[in-house]
């Protein structure tokens, strides 16, 4: 399908510098004028791929934050993770903060920061029973004794 695709504007530009009518072109590919000129300004005699598709990813990212900071987020993670403390976004931004990190990255972008580069994830407790209870006719005798009478207030 790709293929075909890239034939198509190969051939439209070819017809195009042709003389054919750019409305005929365009009617019987199924195609807009606008496609049809997109295709002939990107045309370049020397480039033999121009009727390729072009990457729309930025040139740069100037707000990304820097490698150094998303580091240093990974390993005071690590860290409190290690130690056995909280280790999520609020907690890493404190210990940021103490650490005097300038600029000290903010609670959704340490989280972005975390999904992007940290395999490690929080744990969640589940409570369960854990303790087998012995069967219903020993469990009363295994009961504390809990005085009946007792006032509230």
């Amino acid at each position: 399908m790709k293929k075909k695709i890239l034939k198509q504007r190969a051939i439209a530009v070819e017809r195009y510098f042709a003389g054919e009518d750019p409305a005929r072109i365009c009617a019987s590919l199924g195609k807009t004028t606008r496609w049809l000129y997109k295709w002939v300004s990107r045309h370049t005699p020397d480039e033999p791929a121009w009727f390729k598709d072009q990457s729309r990813r930025p040139l740069s990212s100037p707000y990304r934050t820097s490698a150094e900071i998303e580091r240093i987020v990974e390993l005071v993670r690590l860290n409190l993770y290690n130690k056995g403390d909280f280790c999520g976004n609020q907690a890493i931004q404190w210990e940021l903060a103490d650490m005097e990190v300038q600029p000290v990255p903010s609670l959704s972008t340490i989280g972005r920061i975390l999904r992007r580069r940290c395999p490690i994830r929080p744990i969640r407790l589940i409570w369960s029973a854990l303790v087998i209870l012995p069967a219903r006719s020993s469990f009363t005798a295994c009961m504390p004794s809990i005085p009946q009478s007792t006032s509230v207030g």
